[in-house]
């Protein structure tokens, strides 16, 4: 018995977030595929039709004159006669070791998004499934992991932009700037604009400005864009040489500060289109590539959704207590308040408010949905920093539950709760609020 102190059952307040969409700094939203499914080809020359047979028109394309620009149709489709196009339809056909994602399947076939604007059918003959790794920030520390002829800048892995990039495309359609962040397990990039990154003496850290001397964008009505000119000096700065012996000079996007990224995206967003949208997976340990589709061709109708960004957190309160269990039970667990230490997340209530923030992933089928609403989990941080015990006991919606036990799940270890300078295993409560708007 602890003479002169007043007895108190613990009730100690800890200050937790709940997540919503709206942020202290500036999201991407991301236009995409759902992806369940990825087959990979396993011979050359595989024909992609339009239905579900062997005797379905296939895929082809025309080349513009003068460009290395595609334009695809279909076998029974009449060619464009004009004087831009040459009038030799080529056969789009799938080789040895591509990728596609599934969209649905149909008895012997899987149905794919074949190219940047169609949809079409591939034999189940030719093709196997493969498995998919999810990815994760600490995966884009590569330079040359995108599967394009550039080497490119590594990606976020720290902060509030965690699980963002940046990467500079050339493709036979577009060429330019995407951005993009991680999203159910997928790289996706979604927003193009023109310009490009350059390393320049004493430009300070960072300059972004507006260029038309880079690659080039085109709106939707054909009307070239500006485009984004990222100048970067010594303290983002490395050389990089690739294994052709190429040299490139990098920026290193972990060295950029929330601000400074939050102030790179909010020069894009005006100037670049959210039409095409860049999927990587990663396949064998192999971050890579798996196709650029065109959101708004009518080959994808329905086959895309929007995934609201999710950047910053909105605090809420709620209480921790001991653990029954703990310290020889609930029972023993009265001590001087002022003896007594909540359980802390690594860095403190902003930490982990910017790393509910980076990997908190709203669901799919939840946004296309438009559900929303809060979400209460119940757990406890044990002697050990551990979070245990979770249970789900407010929801709108089993996939929003699985979201915030996933976040609580991959939660690094907390600072344990004290009591009398013990280790003590304390019961929490952490709210997520799923908001679209």
């Amino acid at each position: 018995m602890m003479s002169g102190r007043k007895r108190l059952l613990l009730a100690v307040l800890m200050a937790v977030c709940g997540v919503a969409c709206h942020a202290q700094y500036v999201g991407l939203d991301v236009c995409m595929p759902k992806v369940d499914k990825v087959i990979e080809v396993t011979a050359d020359g595989v024909n992609m039709r339009k239905s579900p047979s062997a005797a379905a028109p296939r895929l082809m394309y025309q080349l513009h004159k003068g460009f290395d620009i595609y334009h695809y149709l279909w076998s029974n489709e009449r060619m464009d006669a004009s004087g831009e196009w040459d009038m030799d339809k080529i056969a789009v056909s799938a080789s040895k070791g591509e990728r596609f994602i599934v969209v649905n399947e149909a008895d012997e076939w899987y149905g794919v998004m074949a190219c940047e604007t169609h949809f079409a059918y591939i034999s189940k003959k030719f093709a196997r499934e493969v498995a998919l790794t999810p990815i994760m920030p600490e995966m884009l520390t590569s330079i040359n992991f995108y599967g394009t002829m550039r080497s490119q800048s590594p990606g976020i892995t720290k902060g509030a932009y965690r699980g963002y990039a940046c990467m500079f495309i050339e493709q036979p359609q577009i060429a330019g700037l995407m951005y993009g962040r991680i999203v159910d397990g997928l790289l996706v990039f979604n927003l193009l604009t023109g310009g490009g990154f350059s390393y320049k003496e004493n430009v300070g850290r960072l300059s972004v400005g507006t260029t038309k001397f880079f690659a080039t964008v085109l709106d939707d009505n054909g009307n070239e864009m500006d485009g984004v000119d990222i100048k970067f000096g010594d303290e983002l700065y490395v050389k990089y040489v690739n294994e052709y012996g190429t040299p490139f000079d990098v920026m290193v996007m972990d060295r950029l500060t929330d601000d400074e990224f939050a102030g790179i995206l909010e020069k894009a967003k005006p100037l670049g289109t959210q039409r095409y949208v860049c999927v990587c997976a990663c396949i064998g340990g192999e971050v890579t590539k798996i196709g650029i589709y065109d959101t708004k061709s009518p080959g994808f109708a329905g086959m895309m959704a929007t995934v609201p960004a999710a950047v910053a957190a909105q605090p809420e309160t709620a209480a921790a207590e001991p653990s029954a269990g703990a310290s020889g039970g609930a029972d023993e667990a009265t001590v001087a308040a002022n003896d007594t230490i909540s359980p802390e997340f690594p860095g403190g209530k902003d930490a982990l408010n910017k790393f509910i923030a980076a990997n908190l992933r709203y669901p799919l089928i939840c946004a296309e949905n438009r559900i929303q609403g809060r979400v209460v989990v119940n757990f406890a941080i044990d002697e050990r920093g551990r979070a245990v015990d979770l249970e789900v006991t407010e929801s709108p919606d089993k996939y929003l539950s699985n979201e915030a036990m996933r976040i609580i799940r991959i939660m690094p270890r907390w600072k344990p709760g004290t009591v009398g300078g013990r280790p003590v295993k304390m019961k929490c409560i952490q709210s997520f609020v799923f908001n679209l708007n």
